[in-house]
């Protein structure tokens, strides 16, 4: 592991990989807060730290292309659901202006392997 990316999964759309991940960390997040745990702030917020990550390499993903050694596909315009509707999840319980922003200007955020809109 190097900067908290895993080289083994390094790819051409790395930061929507680090997406899935943190989806699957804030659904495990939300049963802890439904059983009274606070797993949002494990590891020092580490949730939030791969959201924010993950959210910059939609706005500036050097960071990315620097890890990978390959150049990263960015959005061309507005993301779409598939890019951010994740972080509507997280964003609710973990405020950021730049996932804010992100998610504002999302046209639609709908993604058909969330089943739909994402709750909140």
């Amino acid at each position: 592991m190097r900067y908290g990316v895993l080289l083994c999964e390094l790819d051409r759309q790395l930061f929507l990989l680090l997406a899935a991940m943190i989806l699957n960390a804030c659904g495990m997040a939300e049963f802890g807060e439904d059983n009274g745990m606070n797993l949002y702030a494990d590891h020092n917020y580490a949730i939030k730290k791969l959201a924010v990550l993950s959210t910059q390499g939609l706005v500036d993903n050097s960071f990315f292309v620097k890890a990978a050694g390959i150049a990263q596909d960015t959005p061309n315009g507005p993301p779409t659901g598939e890019e951010i509707s994740w972080a509507k999840i997280c964003v609710a319980r973990l405020p950021d202006p730049v996932i804010s922003k992100l998610l504002a200007q999302a046209p639609l955020l709908s993604y058909m392997y969330l089943d739909g809109l994402p709750p909140g």
